[in-house]
């Protein structure tokens, strides 16, 4: 597998385990839609030198995971390709609007990420409250499990 990615609102890329950098990104996909973050490659798909090793990766996701306010839950999955190892954490969009231990809010903003204003963070907090479950995944779903009348009705009110 050759993976190469590049960076948008759903994934970004770090080529070293910088538990900073996995933070601020972790609250970014939290406060927005979810995403990837790919570690071991640049965004311009150029294996890390030296390579990252998974006890780098844990460490790194332990120190991120105590920055983030309140704690973020992260997966991770380990991947090899022509160059080497690469790890793809994903975070999930989460119910809970997020913080850095510092006290920024920031967001996925296309391919970077945007520290809030005071305002904005009113409204993203607002919003989280609601839930927007027609934006959640179900793990395990497919197109089979669709009924094409109940999407066709939720667009036509849409």
């Amino acid at each position: 597998m050759n993976m190469t990615p590049k960076p948008d609102p759903l994934t970004s890329c770090l080529s070293e385990a910088d538990p900073y950098a996995l933070a601020e990104l972790m609250v970014a996909f939290a406060n927005g839609d979810g995403g990837s973050i790919v570690v071991g490659k640049d965004s311009d798909g150029k294996a890390s030198d030296p390579p990252i090793y998974v006890e780098e990766l844990e460490g790194a996701l332990h120190e991120a995971e105590q920055m983030c306010r309140p704690v973020i839950q992260t997966g991770w999955e380990q991947f090899e390709d022509d160059e080497g190892t690469v790890f793809v954490v994903r975070v999930v969009r989460s119910p809970e609007l997020h913080a850095l231990s510092d006290g920024r809010v920031v967001i996925r903003a296309g391919p970077d990420n945007r520290p809030l204003t005071g305002d904005e963070i009113r409204l993203l907090a607002a919003s989280k409250s609601t839930g927007e479950f027609e934006a959640e995944t179900v793990a395990g779903s497919k197109i089979v499990d669709f009924d094409d009348e109940v999407i066709t009705e939720y667009v036509q009110k849409l």
